[in-house]
């Protein structure tokens, strides 16, 4: 069962947030978690309170998600869980056509390069263009 122990952070005293998680309060803050067969603690690096998003680490790996993400436990991205759909040579049918998948491949996003997708090198099939399309799982 994956699960994050939130129970030691620190939460609002008063107020309309009393009892709720005082996000920026706990940064710097390590929190224990399950994910599979991995049980360990991850660091809270940072929060932004203006789009509720939380950078934390793992075995300096970065992850920036929402704070709601991160209450679900919904940190594969720094194990590499997640999985390609189509393997390499599928043929792929779309809207517009039917693409040939050439390669599997991360791409970086964001701030520092800190979010990854896994992504695809694509030829279409009708006008011979190549273009990396983010995997859509």
């Amino acid at each position: 069962m994956n699960k994050i122990f939130l129970d030691e952070l620190i939460k609002f005293e008063g107020g309309n947030n009393k009892g709720k998680i005082n996000w920026t309060s706990n940064v710097g803050s390590y929190v224990n978690f399950t994910y599979g067969s991995i049980s360990d603690k991850l660091l809270i690096k940072s929060y932004n309170i203006n789009n509720h998003h939380l950078v934390i680490e793992y075995n300096k790996k970065l992850l920036d998600i929402y704070t709601t993400g991160f209450r679900k436990c919904q940190i594969g991205k720094l194990f590499n869980f997640r999985k390609y759909k189509y393997d390499i040579d599928d043929i792929v049918n779309t809207k517009g056509g039917q693409l040939k998948i050439l390669s599997q491949t991360h791409m970086l996003h964001g701030k520092n390069n800190i979010n990854s997708c896994f992504a695809y090198m694509c030829e279409c099939l009708n006008c011979g263009n190549k273009k990396y399309l983010e995997n859509k799982v």
